[in-house]
């Protein structure tokens, strides 16, 4: 009640000053200031009221992910195209990166030629050593000619495994160019 006798008040005085302040001192112009009077009704007008307004609990700190993740490419390659950016939630098994694999698959290329070489050298070391032995119970060769045969498709048999091995790892290789969750 007191708010609005104040509200009320504070409208009349700024009417009042309106009015005063607005007279030149002759007729015609009280007349055109009577006349531009307004009648304020109830429903213009606002009761204010001084309160405290609240907005909720003051926060402060940082927000961090629950779970992150540093990804680190596993090959040597400059990185071709980027499908994720940081920050960014991705789910398990979504494509991060792809690498440059020019020179890894080259590899793999050069490594699966290492094995079909070794391949044959092995296979040319066997048939050599199957023959060494068929002339051994024949009494045509020596022993020491025998041992050469077994020496030779040992050392094509681990050929053969060292390219397999180099080709397999070639083929891992070339499976890292593309990064993924």
């Amino acid at each position: 009640m007191i708010a609005r006798k104040i509200g009320t008040t504070s409208l009349i005085f700024v009417i009042a000053y309106a009015a005063t302040s607005c007279k030149n001192g002759d007729a015609a112009s009280d007349t055109s200031a009577a006349a531009s009077a307004v009648l304020v009704g109830p429903e213009n007008v606002v009761v204010v009221k001084a309160q405290e307004i609240r907005t909720g609990p003051t926060l402060s700190g940082a927000i961090e992910a629950e779970r992150a993740a540093t990804i680190r490419a596993e090959a040597a390659a400059a990185v071709m195209q980027t499908y994720a950016e940081p920050g960014q939630r991705v789910g398990a098994g979504a494509l991060l990166a792809r690498l440059d694999d020019s020179a890894i698959r080259d590899q793999a290329l050069s490594a699966r030629a290492t094995v079909a070489t070794a391949q044959n050298g092995y296979d040319i070391a066997k048939r050599e050593l199957d023959r060494a032995e068929a002339l051994l119970k024949a009494g045509a060769i020596a022993e020491r000619e025998m041992e050469r045969a077994r020496n030779g498709a040992l050392a094509a048999e681990t050929q053969l495994a060292s390219a397999r091995a180099m080709y397999a790892n070639a083929r891992k290789l070339q499976n890292k160019t593309q990064i993924t969750a």
